[in-house]
């Protein structure tokens, strides 16, 4: 029968043959969230998009030729990968302890000597290239041949107490990265219902409730998509680190599946508009992408990209409705929402430091720029207020509105609006998108209020 000793000696004696138990820790199971293949071929496709019409034949080879075509191509960067941090600090203790800490794992043997000498916790990297097995090989298979009869621990996360998430909280997270708050910003396609006045005509509003749905869904894919090409970026960016994928809390699999997902719901609804409208959807998805993957890099290109995007808004609204949008709406559309943009890039290059911006981000903006691009906002967004003013004056004014007087009054509360928010943005207060900040901030919904009233007494 066996019996616990208070012998001191005898204890120490013990915990020795225990540290001297090698302890292999399963990277892919244990030490990072997600996949490391997931995180290379990610990097692969930000490198040469073209690849993606190359894997099915990789795929079609075997996962060993996948994985080793993937890793030849993406070198994810071993600082920014998402560590599991409660395993990370359990490994220094057991470290500290005297533990012998073994990394196994299935990947190129530099890339796991690059990871082991980032987290310089590791006393030797154990890899298929040790034993010559393919890439599909896990180290609980290849361990035992290369340990042979001398003990060792293997450590998964269960290893670690390391349990699932619920599924509620995983559906939050998702929700969180499709950024459903996101979606007020296609609000815009009710525009032309309201300034035609014919919000009391049930199937231009159904019409217009489904083109609003059919372009949240796609823009929520797209959104997710310019996380996972954003990825290594935001996870050096000070508050974009905990988006859900640069922090890790989805990978990038469940990514990709959002994206088929929520494009194909996209277009489950845009088959029920009228073609040219289902057409404005893909024609945002294209430039959507584009400006993702490229235009977003190029100085001043990519906020005239956004202006065209939500112009494009309104267009999709009177396309759905059947509803001609009038020339003065567009210029206004153009220049308001131009202005807003470039409101954006005031707000990111405000609290930064000579170059900081290009360092922690793709685009092409240095706080040197601060001036000019503040300018430039501000006189984008003044343009839309005298646009307004001219169209007071304009034919269509008198077929719409009896009072066409009180809608000069709208363009005090617009420009103290502008005011206001360029204000607060070169402060540093304004911490999001103008748009999204509007929808949030109580002064705004005062001004909106005081648009309505003056529209509603000119009618």
């Amino acid at each position: 029968m066996s019996h616990s000793s208070t012998d001191p000696a005898e204890i120490e004696t013990a915990a020795e043959e225990v540290r001297q138990v090698s302890l292999c820790v399963d990277f892919n199971r244990a030490l990072v969230l997600h996949s490391y293949l997931a995180e290379a071929l990610l990097a692969a496709l930000r490198n040469r998009p073209l690849l993606l019409f190359v894997l099915p034949f990789w795929l079609l080879k075997g996962r060993s030729h996948f994985s080793q075509n993937v890793y030849k191509h993406g070198f994810p960067d071993a600082a920014l990968l998402p560590y599991n941090r409660e395993i990370v600090t359990a490994l220094h203790a057991k470290k500290k302890a005297g533990h012998s800490l073994y990394l196994a794992c299935n990947l190129p043997l530099d890339r796991a000597n690059e990871i082991s000498e980032h987290l310089g916790l590791f006393d030797r990297t154990l890899s298929h290239a040790d034993l010559g097995t393919g890439y599909d090989a896990d180290p609980p298979k290849f361990l035992h041949d290369f340990f042979g009869d001398s003990p060792y621990l293997y450590a998964g996360r269960l290893f670690f107490g390391a349990g699932a998430s619920s599924l509620f909280s995983k559906l939050f997270v998702c929700m969180r990265a499709a950024r459903l708050h996101q979606w007020v910003k296609n609000s815009l396609i009710f525009v032309p219902l309201l300034l035609a006045h014919q919000f009391a005509q049930p199937f231009k509003v159904a019409n217009a409730a489904i083109a609003f749905l059919s372009l949240s869904l796609c823009a929520s894919s797209l959104y997710v998509l310019n996380d996972l090409l954003d990825l290594e970026a935001d996870r050096a960016h000070v508050r974009k680190r905990h988006r859900p994928f640069a922090s890790g809390e989805l990978g990038v699999f469940t990514g990709f599946g959002l994206i088929l997902l929520g494009l194909a719901a996209s277009v489950f609804c845009a088959w029920q508009l009228p073609v040219a409208a289902a057409q404005l959807i893909v024609v945002y998805a294209v430039v959507n992408f584009l400006y993702s993957a490229f235009l977003k890099r190029f100085l001043f290109l990519d906020t005239v990209t956004l202006a065209f995007l939500y112009t494009l808004r309104i267009l999709l609204g009177g396309s759905a409705t059947n509803i001609e949008v009038s020339v003065w709406t567009l210029a206004f559309s153009v220049f308001f929402f131009l202005g807003l943009a470039l409101l954006k890039r005031v707000v990111e290059l405000v609290p930064a430091k000579p170059n900081e911006a290009t360092a922690a981000s793709r685009r092409a903006y240095t706080s040197a720029d601060l001036a000019s691009v503040n300018s430039f906002a501000s006189s984008a967004l003044f343009i839309s207020v005298l646009i307004t003013v001219l169209y007071i004056n304009s034919p269509d004014v008198v077929r719409l509105y009896r009072h066409p007087q009180f809608l000069w009054l709208i363009s005090l509360p617009l420009l103290y609006w502008i005011g206001r928010l360029l204000t607060l943005a070169n402060r540093g207060l304004l911490t999001d998108d103008p748009i999204v900040f509007a929808f949030r901030d109580k002064a705004s919904y005062l001004v909106g209020i005081a648009v309505l009233v003056c529209a509603y007494l000119a009618t």
